[in-house]
């Protein structure tokens, strides 16, 4: 059950990284930035599938990825002063992170 929680909060967060990255490309904010969140997107949408097949890297990978937009998002916050985006970002980010980080009792396939 926790497993499936934290499946649906990944990929659920990838969309809507990637819904950022596509509005961001009708509004052309830069290319840079819209190639970082299609990047990140892409990642974190990479380590549900992998979390999905029960793969211990999908959720290094997500736990990852997302500490790092945490990061980035409360800098961006930070530095423009603006809750919209970064801020609200930065919350969501936090709170998938919390979400990623809940102890999962199933075990894990290990590569060999």
């Amino acid at each position: 059950m926790l497993k499936n929680i934290k499946l649906l909060a990944l990929f659920s967060y990838g969309i809507l990284l990637f819904i950022g990255s596509w509005l961001g490309h009708r509004h052309s904010i830069g290319h840079t930035g819209q190639v970082s969140s299609l990047i990140s997107s892409i990642l974190i949408l990479v380590a549900s599938l992998a979390f999905y097949r029960n793969q211990a890297w999908g959720l290094i990978l997500g736990f990852v990825t997302t500490g790092c937009l945490v990061v980035f998002f409360a800098y961006r916050y930070f530095i423009t002063g603006h809750f919209l985006p970064p801020g609200l970002l930065s919350l969501i980010s936090l709170g998938i992170l919390c979400a990623l980080a809940l102890p999962c009792k199933k075990k894990f396939k290990t590569s060999k």
